[in-house]
């Protein structure tokens, strides 16, 4: 709708400048590089590079999260530590759905939380159960178990999260060696320990 009164404003005044649409749509594509970047060598540099092509782009200043940028927005936040941020996104945001949003939401109070572990932890077990409940209901999801050994790890450390997946690979048969070899095992053995806590 708001694109919608954009175009016929555009229309009336006969003033839109089309530079608007292509700056933002570059100031993405230049915020996504420069992520890439930070993946590529954990310069923190391109962490703050990225940040500010985003601020730049006027469609995140104007309305947040979209579906254009959540890709982005999520893990830059997350990598930057900008958790209050993130936090008054996912509160205004439209575009999530609300399992997706809790999720995130849980994560951010916990590690916001590391003063007090034993508060930081109670928002993991609520992940936890969510994604429990999840896999109850979606039994035939199996990237489910990438979020619920993910908050593990943020539980038991790598080594005993690695020992669990080896433990359920032996009792459940119903995924393949590949699956737990090479995607849950990969996930935890990679996972950034920059997202961890500190």
């Amino acid at each position: 709708m708001k694109n919608l009164i954009y175009l016929i404003s555009c229309v009336i005044l006969l003033s839109c400048n089309k530079k608007d649409n292509l700056n933002d749509t570059n100031s993405l594509k230049i915020a996504n590089q420069y992520l890439t970047e930070y993946y590529k060598t954990k310069n923190q540099k391109f962490l703050e590079k990225s940040y500010k092509s985003l601020n730049e782009n006027t469609v995140y200043k104007e309305e947040g999260i979209t579906n254009d940028n959540k890709e982005l927005v999520l893990p830059l936040l997350m990598y930057m530590k900008k958790y209050d941020e993130l936090e008054k996104l996912l509160q205004e945001d439209t575009i999530l759905d609300k399992y997706q949003k809790e999720i995130t939401s849980n994560l951010i109070k916990s590690l916001n939380n590391q003063k007090d572990m034993e508060l930081s932890k109670k928002y993991i077990y609520k992940n936890i159960d969510l994604i429990q409940n999840k896999i109850t209901s979606t039994p035939n999801d199996s990237l489910l178990y990438t979020q619920y050994f993910v908050m593990k790890l943020y539980l038991n450390g790598r080594d005993k999260t690695l020992q669990e997946i080896d433990s359920m690979k032996a009792k459940n048969p119903k995924y393949s060696k590949a699956y737990y070899d090479y995607i849950l095992r990969d996930l935890i053995e990679e996972y950034p320990q920059e997202l961890l806590y500190k």
